[in-house]
C-alpha cells in the first residue's frame, strides 16, 4: 500500500495521504518525545514519528516490533526540511518479516559445533579477515 508521507519542518506537522498524523496516540503507547515529531536524524522525535506512522499503517504489535528499524532506515534519512515521499509499507514490512524469519532460524554447522546463528555468523566473519587486527608482541623489558 503506497502512502504519501508529508512533513512540514517549521510546524513539525506530519500527514499521511493528506490527513494529519497527531503524535498523541503514539505517545500513549511509548513516550519518546513530548513535543512531537522530528526527522533527518536519529533521536526521540524521529522515534515518535516512526512509531506513529507504523501504528497508522499496521497493527500495534508489528508497529512496536519494527518502528526503530523504520526510524533508522527511513525517517533519519529524510532531509531536515519540508518533505513529501511516497512509501510502500507492504513491501517494506514484508522484507522486515523475512529478515526476522531468517534471524530466528538456527544454523546448525557440525564443524563449528554450534546452533547459534549469531555465533555461526561471527565465526564466519572473523575467519574472513574483514577486520584486520594487529596484535602487538608482548612488551619485554
Amino acid at each position: 500500500m503506497p502512502v504519501i508521507i508529508k512533513g512540514d519542518f517549521k510546524t513539525r506537522a506530519v500527514f499521511l495521504d493528506g490527513k494529519p498524523l497527531y503524535p498523541f496516540e503514539s505517545q500513549k503507547v511509548v513516550m519518546h518525545n513530548p513535543t512531537g515529531y522530528g526527522w533527518g536524524y536519529q533521536g526521540s522525535g524521529p522515534s515518535q514519528m516512526a512509531l506513529a506512522i507504523l501504528l497508522a499503517v499496521t497493527h500495534r504489535e508489528e508497529a512496536l516490533k519494527y518502528y526503530e528499524h523504520f526510524k533508522r532506515e527511513k525517517i533519519a534519512d529524510l532531509p531536515e526540511e519540508d518533505f513529501e515521499v511516497c512509501f510502500d509499507f507492504d513491501s517494506w514490512l514484508e522484507a522486515r518479516r523475512k529478515v526476522d524469519e531468517i534471524h530466528q532460524q538456527p544454523i546448525i554447522c557440525p564443524s563449528l559445533r554450534t546452533k547459534s546463528s549469531s555465533h555461526f555468523a561471527w565465526k564466519i566473519i572473523s575467519n574472513l579477515n574483514l577486520f584486520p587486527i594487529t596484535v602487538p608482541a608482548p612488551f619485554n623489558r
